[in-house]
């Protein structure tokens, strides 16, 4: 039962009654009493009395007493929509541990425990309350920032460790301004000023370094960071040293590189990237298994093609990658698989063969070109159903004349006896440099009546072009005659 409503209503009947009283004799003699106020304004008033007694724990008035999240639903797991400074007034309705509130026109939530009563005097009002102070701390790891008190909240960015931050404590976290905004940090992996050591201090020492390779940019200092890109040898880089990472700002960040692959930058050191890259030394190297040819130099990186075991490469050794030349474009295979010494003495030149009919082995040789255009290009594959542009002619030459080729085209170049463009033979080897290359990079098998057959590229396979195309005429360097 509604208890104040029925006190109400005896009320009000009480008051009517007492109003239609016919007043005593001696009081009817005298002037007529006026009365203080009308019945219906007498019982608006003594009914709105009541009704605000009735609707207190309803609808009320809160304020904040600390900066303070609004959010979406009543619980920590809702979104954050909002945040209200201390000292915000707010109406609404308290609901368990929450208030219940309108927040820009839609239904919001504000945790009880940092709301008081609009009744209950605030601190300042009887004593001022002192400001949260603003000190100095130190980052001891690499720490989120996020948007609000809570690890639920939006990460906003990292501190890297040794950062140096001012703010103000907020129970376990810290509150300080980030890229223009209010945020928050753990208290957990912060300490004092006061004990920050002269090798903390010497993280902000600033460097100014040089790439001398190719060099991925990483988001933290470990390969197990993600990578945000690379650095072309010959980079000047400004920033400071953490235990063999380097810290540098990369893209509007903080990022890191391997420290291996940087030296200090002099006058002698300050050239162009590509002054930087002629400069560098080419190296071979040799497949130890199986492994992807990559467009990048890092796994997340589109694959290439595949090197085969013992397959032969050359090019620069890098933060764990070695930079090579495939079709063309730069290429990248982990140096997890690559070894500095051949598997095998690989021969460099055609190995004798005594007993073999050169017009029939040519004839033959020629025949099989033909019959291998339209199969895949692999790269590192010699047949019989994929080849890349060297596997190939291996393959033609091994088969049908017993002549084991190098498996390479850069080597194979050496094999045989050079022969000019006029004096051209079916069964001939074409070698080209690619363009921006500076070797030989590419091979092909001469097949008669100005045409050529080679194992092109992933998307060509094997395919037949003519010797008065612009390929040949801009890139070839060089014919082989295999066979007398």
């Amino acid at each position: 039962m509604d208890y104040k409503r029925v006190g109400m209503q005896i009320g009000l009947a009480v008051f009517v009654a007492a109003a239609s009283w016919t007043v005593g004799p001696n009081v009817a003699e005298a002037a007529p009493v006026k009365p203080i106020v009308s019945t219906a304004s007498f019982k608006a008033n003594l009914e709105k009395s009541f009704l605000v007694a009735d609707d207190t724990d309803d609808l009320s008035t809160r304020i904040t007493t600390d900066r303070l999240n609004v959010r979406s639903g009543p619980s920590t797991g809702h979104n954050i929509l909002g945040v209200l400074d201390t000292g915000t007034t707010v109406k609404g309705e308290l609901q368990g541990d929450w208030f219940r509130i309108t927040y820009n026109g839609q239904t919001a939530y504000l945790h009880a425990d940092w709301l008081r009563s609009a009744q209950t005097p605030a601190r300042s009002e009887s004593a001022p309350a002192p400001a949260a102070e603003t000190v100095t701390r130190y980052t001891t790891a690499n720490l989120n920032v996020r948007a609000g008190q809570g690890t639920h909240t939006n990460i906003l960015g990292v501190l890297p460790n040794g950062t140096k931050i001012e703010g103000a404590a907020v129970g376990e976290w810290f509150r300080i301004s980030y890229s223009g905004q209010t945020a928050y940090v753990h208290t957990d992996y912060l300490r004092a000023a006061e004990t920050v050591t002269q090798e903390t201090e010497r993280v902000s020492t600033e460097e100014t370094l040089v790439t001398t390779a190719y060099l991925n940019v990483r988001t933290g200092p470990s390969t197990q960071y993600g990578i945000l890109g690379v650095l072309n040898p010959g980079t000047k880089v400004e920033g400071s040293s953490e235990d063999g990472w380097f810290k540098l700002s990369y893209a509007g960040r903080t990022a890191y590189v391997s420290k291996t692959y940087l030296t200090a930058f002099t006058q002698q050191t300050e050239s162009t990237p590509a002054a930087a890259e002629e400069n560098r030394t080419s190296v071979t190297r040799y497949a130890t298994a199986a492994v992807n040819v990559r467009t990048g130099p890092g796994t997340g990186y589109a694959i290439l093609g595949v090197l085969q075991p013992g397959n032969e490469i050359t090019g620069y050794t890098g933060d764990g990658w070695f930079e090579t030349s495939f079709e063309g474009q730069t290429a990248y295979v982990s140096q997890s698989y690559l070894n500095a010494s051949a598997p095998a003495a690989a021969p460099s030149a055609p190995a004798a063969v005594s007993n073999v009919n050169t017009s029939a082995a040519m004839e033959a040789i020629v025949a099989d070109a033909w019959a291998q255009v339209g199969k895949n290009y692999v790269y590192g594959a010699a047949g019989p159903n994929t080849f890349d542009c060297s596997g190939l002619t291996y393959y033609l030459y091994n088969k049908h004349a017993g002549i084991q080729l190098p498996r390479s085209s850069a080597s194979q170049a050496s094999a045989g006896t050079s022969v000019s463009r006029s004096e051209i033979q079916p069964g001939d080897l074409i070698f080209f440099i690619n363009p921006g290359a500076s070797r030989v990079g590419h091979v092909a098998i001469y097949v008669g009546d100005g045409q050529y057959v080679h194992a092109s590229t992933p998307s060509t396979g094997v395919k037949v072009d003519r010797i008065s195309g612009s390929y040949f005429q801009n890139n070839a360097v060089s014919i082989k005659r295999i066979l007398p």
